[in-house]
């Protein structure tokens, strides 16, 4: 069974993927970190079990044998919850876009090779507009 933590639970990760996880028997998401009250209600209630967590950084200084970690935070704070979960051994998904800058990617990619895990960038259908109808 493979043990995830999701940071940021808004609409991509309460709409696509935490619902997706429920469907694999071999997944279990075992705690959330959200800064808004109301989305660690939303998650308290999709998640029963899972610990919740207002900051990222107590989620990882307390959760042990974390499998990996799901970012669907604001673009901005993506390189830094990723940065802290790689030094820490633990694979990455994250939300498009990965990093906001060169910088961070390189960063990333280096921490990733260093702690020998893997970063992946995920876009989730359930973010995407529905497109016109063709005619």
């Amino acid at each position: 069974m493979l043990k995830g933590a999701i940071v940021g639970f808004g609409f991509i990760s309460g709409k696509g993927h935490h619902p997706a996880y429920l469907q694999r028997e071999d997944v279990e998401i075992v705690a959330v970190a959200d800064v808004i009250a109301a989305r660690l209600e939303a998650a308290r209630a999709a998640a029963p079990k899972a610990r919740l967590y207002v900051d990222f950084r107590d989620l990882l200084a307390r959760e042990t044998g974390l499998d990996f970690i799901d970012v669907c935070t604001p673009p901005h704070a993506h390189s830094e919850i990723a940065l802290a979960a790689l030094e820490r051994g633990i694979h990455v998904l994250c939300e498009k876009p990965l990093t906001t800058s060169m910088a961070e990617a390189r960063a990333l990619v280096d921490a990733a090779r260093a702690h020998r895990r893997v970063v992946f960038p995920a876009h989730s259908p359930a973010a995407s507009a529905p497109s016109a109808p063709s005619r």
